[in-house]
């Protein structure tokens, strides 16, 4: 889990199956240092599994990422120079423990990552 070692939530608000959330970034952590090391990066594997454990969070259960439909990085984010973002993720409840999920990563008019796709409930 990523949550408090990479990033803090600061907020996290679940209402009419939307996800309203602001998170700071941990910009010591190693992982900057080598992605990359003169310009650091946030990795897009760290932003899905973001989306993971914020819809984990909200829905008080424990997902894996069973598909990504979308996945689209828009800009890069070094957290030297925006450190705190905001995330709306749409969940919607499909059968067999699937959830729909639609995500977005912004820091007000700057989107950094969108993504689209499926988490499977371990029940």
């Amino acid at each position: 889990m990523l949550n408090n070692q990479l990033y803090t939530i600061q907020s996290l608000e679940y209402q009419d199956n939307k996800i309203e959330s602001e998170i700071k970034l941990m910009k010591s952590h190693p992982i900057f240092k080598g992605h990359f090391p003169d310009v650091p990066v946030l990795p897009g594997v760290t932003m899905m599994q973001m989306v993971k454990e914020q819809v984990e969070i909200a829905e008080n259960k424990v997902f894996i990422i069973e598909s990504a439909g979308q996945l689209k990085f828009l800009q890069m984010l070094n957290p030297e120079n925006i450190d705190t973002v905001c995330w709306e993720i749409i969940v919607k409840e499909m059968e067999d423990g699937i959830y729909k999920v639609k995500a977005q990563m912004f820091k007000e008019d700057l989107v950094f990552f969108k993504m689209t796709g499926k988490l499977a409930w371990q029940q």
